[in-house]
């Protein structure tokens, strides 16, 4: 069997200005990105881009690369949300936006890769999607009847590709590949309805040991699915890339810094890479580090996290986060706030205020009534005994 090994520059240099290209993952999710970086350091222009958009398509239309783009969605799984650059690219009117429903995204592919011109589908019907499309999107009526009548389907078109690039977490010299975290995605998709495919993957191994490391239904991509393989470590540099290896490890030691912020309510300790939690953090004022493990639930955090917010003075300590909640709102600051060290909060954070603030108000309705006064309502809304 060949050996399909090359590098990043080596596959770019195939491409031509004005191809279409289609993009693996999904939104932020293990994207081609070492691919993607390729292509800005390249020449080539005018490309039509199919993918399920992340920062993938930002990082293109950043770079003037795009004139056209079929999308399912843009997401980059975190605030904004919504890709910048992407966004302005639209919004301004630099590229030549389709947006479509996902599943017409999947069924162009599938129409590609099964060499059809196009495939019917109902999603789309009745919105505005034809009108992105500018009279590309067609109708079709079914020559069958379905419950007595003729129904009408979008033609959802074939979306043929000129290269596609995936990413995979391991693979072999042949082009034989597996993912290894939660999903497939729709990678399969691209490289059958392209003509040129590439393929980057996180390590290569041993066809052996790739078939021994991950279950069948795992081996996604096999070898007559493949043009070109190139290892890229890190390839996605995607905080949401599963599972966490050993270079990632390595790599979120290197981002993970901390940066102390003056906004009292929210935590000093703030990632740039999500990649991997640390298992210590030191805590505000102590230099002991602190050995706690992030909560299992949202019952477990709401657990630890109500008895240290204001509660009224009369309610027991007994909330479990099911069916009761305190008096007031629940206001869950970090532990590093200097709330909990009862520091001034003018001008800071609202959560911050909110807490000093109610917590205040409980302390002088627990001194009104200690004084006797009736007049004083209680937390809970009830006049004192």
């Amino acid at each position: 069997m060949s050996d399909k090994r090359t590098t990043l520059d080596d596959a770019v240099a195939e491409l031509r200005s004005g191809m279409t290209i289609g993009i693996g993952g999904w939104g932020s999710r293990r994207k081609p990105m070492a691919f993607v970086r390729a292509i800005l350091r390249s020449d080539v222009t005018d490309l039509t881009v199919v993918t399920y958009g992340g920062p993938d398509l930002g990082l293109l239309c950043s770079a003037g690369k795009v004139r056209r783009v079929y999308y399912g969605f843009v997401s980059l799984d975190s605030p904004p949300f919504y890709d910048p650059w992407f966004a302005r690219a639209r919004t301004h009117g630099l590229i030549e936006a389709r947006e479509m429903d996902e599943g017409m995204l999947r069924c162009g592919l599938q129409a590609a890769a099964q060499r059809l011109p196009f495939l019917p589908i109902r999603a789309g019907l009745g919105s505005s999607v034809p009108e992105f499309f500018e009279g590309e999107l067609k109708t079709v009526t079914s020559p069958y009847p379905t419950d007595g009548r003729y129904e009408t389907l979008i033609a959802m078109p074939a979306l043929h590709l000129d290269a596609a690039f995936v990413h995979m977490n391991l693979g072999d010299a042949q082009g034989n590949a597996a993912y290894t975290g939660i999903d497939p995605y729709f990678d399969d998709l691209y490289l059958m309805a392209a003509e040129k495919r590439f393929l980057s993957v996180e390590s290569l191994v041993s066809t052996e040991e790739l078939v021994k490391s991950v279950p069948p239904q795992a081996l996604l991509v096999n070898r007559m699915m493949v043009d070109a393989v190139v290892e890229a470590p890190l390839g996605p540099t995607s905080p949401l890339r599963l599972p966490i290896t050993a270079a990632t490890r390595g790599f979120s030691a290197i981002t993970w810094k901390p940066r102390r912020r003056r906004r009292v309510g929210v935590s000093s300790w703030r990632p740039t890479c999500l990649a991997v939690k640390p298992t210590t953090r030191p805590q505000c004022g102590n230099s002991e580090p602190r050995h706690d493990q992030p909560s299992r639930s949202l019952r477990h955090g709401l657990r630890r996290a109500v008895p240290r917010c204001r509660r009224d003075p009369g309610q027991p300590d007994d909330y479990r986060g099911v069916g009761r909640r305190p008096a007031g709102p629940v206001d869950v600051l970090p532990r590093h706030s200097a709330d909990r060290r009862g520091g001034s909060t003018a001008g800071r954070h609202p959560g911050a205020r909110c807490f000093r603030r109610d917590r205040g108000l409980d302390a002088v309705r627990s001194r009104v009534r200690d004084a006797g006064v009736g007049s004083a309502p209680r937390g809970d809304g009830r006049q004192p005994d």
